[in-house]
Protein backbone atom coordinates (compact mmCIF):
# COMPACT_ATOMS: atom_id res chain seq x y z
CA UNK A 1 0.00 0.00 0.00
CA UNK A 2 1.75 3.45 -0.93
CA UNK A 3 0.65 7.19 -1.69
CA UNK A 4 1.44 8.47 -5.12
CA UNK A 5 4.02 11.17 -4.94
CA UNK A 6 4.14 12.68 -8.71
CA UNK A 7 7.82 14.31 -9.48
CA UNK A 8 8.01 14.84 -13.28
CA UNK A 9 4.48 14.67 -14.71
CA UNK A 10 5.29 13.72 -18.15
CA UNK A 11 2.87 12.25 -20.58
CA UNK A 12 3.34 8.45 -21.37
CA UNK A 13 2.22 5.83 -24.10
CA UNK A 14 2.30 2.38 -24.49
CA UNK A 15 5.14 1.81 -26.47
CA UNK A 16 7.33 3.43 -23.56
CA UNK A 17 9.31 1.60 -20.99
CA UNK A 18 8.88 2.49 -17.40
CA UNK A 19 11.83 1.13 -14.94
CA UNK A 20 10.30 0.35 -11.09
CA UNK A 21 12.63 -0.03 -8.44
CA UNK A 22 11.33 -1.74 -5.48
CA UNK A 23 13.16 0.05 -2.76
CA UNK A 24 13.75 -0.31 1.26
CA UNK A 25 15.21 2.26 3.72
CA UNK A 26 18.25 1.85 5.13
CA UNK A 27 18.42 -0.08 8.94
CA UNK A 28 18.19 2.74 11.12
CA UNK A 29 16.90 5.67 9.04
CA UNK A 30 13.47 6.40 10.24
CA UNK A 31 10.48 6.83 7.55
CA UNK A 32 9.77 10.19 7.51
CA UNK A 33 13.23 11.19 7.33
CA UNK A 34 13.63 8.28 4.46
CA UNK A 35 10.18 9.35 2.92
CA UNK A 36 11.21 13.49 3.34
CA UNK A 37 15.27 12.80 1.14
CA UNK A 38 13.97 10.60 -0.96
CA UNK A 39 11.27 13.25 -2.15
CA UNK A 40 12.57 16.21 -2.41
CA UNK A 41 16.80 15.62 -2.46
CA UNK A 42 17.09 11.80 -4.48
CA UNK A 43 13.91 13.41 -6.64
CA UNK A 44 15.75 16.47 -7.54
CA UNK A 45 18.92 14.14 -8.83
CA UNK A 46 16.54 12.39 -10.71
CA UNK A 47 14.69 14.64 -12.75
CA UNK A 48 18.00 16.06 -14.54
CA UNK A 49 18.18 11.99 -16.02
CA UNK A 50 18.87 12.19 -19.50
CA UNK A 51 15.14 11.59 -21.90
CA UNK A 52 13.59 10.99 -18.42
CA UNK A 53 10.08 11.68 -19.06
CA UNK A 54 7.50 10.72 -16.16
CA UNK A 55 9.13 9.89 -12.54
CA UNK A 56 6.54 8.61 -9.74
CA UNK A 57 7.66 8.08 -6.16
CA UNK A 58 5.15 5.45 -4.26
CA UNK A 59 5.41 5.99 -0.77
CA UNK A 60 4.41 3.07 1.38
CA UNK A 61 1.58 4.21 3.97
CA UNK A 62 3.30 4.02 7.29
CA UNK A 63 -0.43 2.65 8.91
CA UNK A 64 -0.76 0.01 6.65
CA UNK A 65 2.64 -1.57 8.38
CA UNK A 66 0.81 -3.25 11.26
CA UNK A 67 -1.51 -5.69 9.09
CA UNK A 68 -0.71 -5.35 4.96
CA UNK A 69 2.92 -7.49 5.14
CA UNK A 70 5.19 -4.82 3.73
CA UNK A 71 7.75 -6.07 2.03
CA UNK A 72 9.09 -2.80 0.82
CA UNK A 73 9.07 0.34 1.85
CA UNK A 74 8.01 2.09 -1.60
CA UNK A 75 8.61 1.73 -5.70
CA UNK A 76 9.92 4.30 -8.31
CA UNK A 77 8.60 3.96 -11.79
CA UNK A 78 10.54 6.12 -14.42
CA UNK A 79 9.55 6.33 -17.99
CA UNK A 80 11.76 6.66 -21.30
CA UNK A 81 10.74 6.81 -24.91
CA UNK A 82 12.09 3.37 -25.58
CA UNK A 83 14.64 0.86 -24.30
CA UNK A 84 17.50 2.91 -26.01
CA UNK A 85 17.02 5.97 -23.74
CA UNK A 86 17.03 3.85 -20.88
CA UNK A 87 20.05 2.48 -21.18
CA UNK A 88 21.76 5.75 -22.49
CA UNK A 89 20.44 7.37 -18.74
CA UNK A 90 21.93 4.22 -17.06
CA UNK A 91 25.34 5.38 -18.74
CA UNK A 92 24.99 8.79 -17.91
CA UNK A 93 27.08 11.01 -14.74
CA UNK A 94 23.25 12.17 -13.62
CA UNK A 95 22.71 8.30 -13.12
CA UNK A 96 25.59 7.99 -10.84
CA UNK A 97 24.67 10.72 -8.64
CA UNK A 98 21.61 9.31 -8.46
CA UNK A 99 23.24 5.84 -7.85
CA UNK A 100 25.58 7.47 -5.17
CA UNK A 101 22.81 9.41 -3.46
CA UNK A 102 20.97 6.09 -2.98
CA UNK A 103 23.75 4.54 -1.16
CA UNK A 104 22.52 6.76 1.77
CA UNK A 105 18.94 5.73 1.36
CA UNK A 106 18.27 2.11 -0.09
CA UNK A 107 19.10 -1.14 1.54
CA UNK A 108 20.50 -3.85 -1.05
CA UNK A 109 19.40 -4.87 -3.37
CA UNK A 110 16.88 -3.22 -5.00
CA UNK A 111 14.09 -5.02 -7.17
CA UNK A 112 13.91 -4.06 -10.44
CA UNK A 113 11.62 -4.88 -13.47
CA UNK A 114 11.61 -2.92 -16.85
CA UNK A 115 8.15 -3.34 -18.29
CA UNK A 116 5.63 -1.35 -20.92
CA UNK A 117 2.26 -0.72 -19.08
CA UNK A 118 -1.42 -2.16 -20.53
CA UNK A 119 -3.85 -0.36 -18.91
CA UNK A 120 -6.84 -2.69 -18.78
CA UNK A 121 -9.44 -0.37 -17.17
CA UNK A 122 -9.57 3.61 -17.23
CA UNK A 123 -11.26 6.16 -16.02
CA UNK A 124 -14.17 5.70 -19.13
CA UNK A 125 -14.12 2.12 -18.62
CA UNK A 126 -17.60 0.24 -19.57
CA UNK A 127 -17.81 -3.42 -19.29
CA UNK A 128 -16.51 -5.58 -22.55
CA UNK A 129 -18.54 -8.99 -22.47
CA UNK A 130 -16.18 -10.10 -25.20
CA UNK A 131 -19.12 -10.73 -27.91
CA UNK A 132 -20.91 -13.62 -25.59
CA UNK A 133 -24.13 -11.71 -24.86
CA UNK A 134 -24.32 -12.32 -28.29
CA UNK A 135 -23.99 -16.14 -28.37
CA UNK A 136 -25.33 -18.77 -27.08
CA UNK A 137 -23.91 -21.89 -25.62
CA UNK A 138 -23.11 -23.47 -29.09
CA UNK A 139 -22.00 -20.75 -30.58
CA UNK A 140 -19.59 -20.46 -27.29
CA UNK A 141 -18.41 -23.93 -27.62
CA UNK A 142 -17.20 -23.44 -31.29
CA UNK A 143 -15.74 -19.85 -30.77
CA UNK A 144 -13.60 -21.86 -28.29
CA UNK A 145 -12.58 -24.50 -30.46
CA UNK A 146 -11.83 -21.61 -33.35
CA UNK A 147 -9.60 -20.06 -30.76
CA UNK A 148 -7.70 -22.79 -29.58
CA UNK A 149 -9.29 -23.53 -26.22
CA UNK A 150 -9.92 -27.25 -26.82
CA UNK A 151 -9.98 -28.50 -23.42
CA UNK A 152 -12.46 -26.24 -22.90
CA UNK A 153 -14.82 -26.55 -25.57
CA UNK A 154 -14.68 -30.72 -24.80
CA UNK A 155 -16.65 -29.69 -21.23
CA UNK A 156 -19.71 -29.32 -21.58
CA UNK A 157 -20.34 -26.42 -18.61
CA UNK A 158 -17.76 -24.35 -19.91
CA UNK A 159 -20.11 -23.01 -22.56
CA UNK A 160 -23.04 -22.19 -20.16
CA UNK A 161 -20.52 -20.86 -16.93
CA UNK A 162 -18.97 -18.69 -20.05
CA UNK A 163 -22.24 -17.38 -20.76
CA UNK A 164 -23.50 -16.55 -16.96
CA UNK A 165 -20.12 -15.19 -16.09
CA UNK A 166 -20.95 -12.28 -18.73
CA UNK A 167 -24.14 -12.40 -17.40
CA UNK A 168 -22.77 -11.19 -14.13
CA UNK A 169 -19.97 -8.90 -15.77
CA UNK A 170 -17.12 -11.55 -14.35
CA UNK A 171 -16.15 -12.49 -17.91
CA UNK A 172 -12.75 -10.69 -17.45
CA UNK A 173 -10.99 -11.02 -21.17
CA UNK A 174 -11.33 -13.17 -23.86
CA UNK A 175 -8.75 -13.09 -26.25
CA UNK A 176 -6.84 -15.53 -28.59
CA UNK A 177 -4.03 -15.55 -25.94
CA UNK A 178 -6.00 -15.75 -22.33
CA UNK A 179 -9.42 -16.41 -20.90
CA UNK A 180 -10.55 -15.43 -17.61
CA UNK A 181 -13.81 -15.13 -15.58
CA UNK A 182 -14.19 -13.77 -12.10
CA UNK A 183 -17.24 -16.03 -10.67
CA UNK A 184 -17.31 -19.19 -9.02
CA UNK A 185 -16.28 -20.94 -12.30
CA UNK A 186 -12.86 -19.87 -11.66
CA UNK A 187 -11.50 -20.36 -15.36
CA UNK A 188 -8.12 -19.39 -16.20
CA UNK A 189 -7.26 -20.88 -19.36
CA UNK A 190 -4.56 -20.35 -22.34
CA UNK A 191 -5.32 -21.94 -25.57
CA UNK A 192 -3.92 -24.93 -27.39
CA UNK A 193 -3.32 -26.04 -24.17
CA UNK A 194 -4.08 -29.81 -23.64
CA UNK A 195 -5.10 -28.82 -19.86
CA UNK A 196 -6.74 -25.75 -20.44
CA UNK A 197 -6.67 -25.15 -16.93
CA UNK A 198 -9.58 -24.26 -14.75
CA UNK A 199 -8.91 -23.81 -11.00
Amino acid sequence: MAEERIVLDGQTSPEMVKAIFFASKLPGLSLEKFFDHWLHDHAALGERLPGLRRYVQNHAVPEAYPWANQTHDGWAELWFDDLAALQVAITSPEWMALREDGTTLFSSPLGVVVARERIQKDDGWTYNDWGVDALDEEQIRRRLLEDGYLALAKDGAVSRSIKAAASLEALAVWTNEHLVTLDESHIDARPSCALGSRR
